[in-house]
């Protein structure tokens, strides 16, 4: 999995993609693996291109990270593994906002959070 290979052109359509199930994904990956990456990234971009405007850099910012991941991932195992990290290490992080944002309602006072300024000059 990775941005740098080239895919093969993928033979099913995103419709067709979208109503695979498990079990042809499954089969698909141990009979074409290439195929199975180019139809995943096939239908992530799909994804990502239907989301709102105000979300899709951040997606596409995820979609990098987990193809990081992946590269670095020793099995599939690790890689699912290291996903569900990822996950949980931001599950924790919104909750702890939203834990935050609650006690702020209870004392009145709004959370801040310290960050630093750094200019930006126009060249001349």
């Amino acid at each position: 999995m990775s941005f740098h290979k080239i895919l093969p052109q993928v033979k099913h359509d995103i419709a067709e993609l979208e109503n695979f199930t498990f079990e042809q994904w499954c089969q698909l990956n141990k009979d074409d693996p290439e195929q199975f990456d180019a139809c995943r990234l096939k239908l992530l971009n799909n994804l990502v291109d239907s989301a709102p405007q105000s979300c899709k850099s951040r997606l596409r910012g995820l979609m990098f990270t987990m193809e990081g991941e992946s590269q670095r991932a020793k099995s599939p195992e690790d890689y699912n593994l290291k996903l569900g990290i990822m996950m949980m290490n931001k599950l924790t992080e919104l909750q702890s906002q939203l834990t935050s944002v609650s006690n702020s309602k209870s004392t009145g006072k709004i959370p801040t959070v310290a960050s630093t300024v750094i200019p930006i000059h126009k060249p001349s």
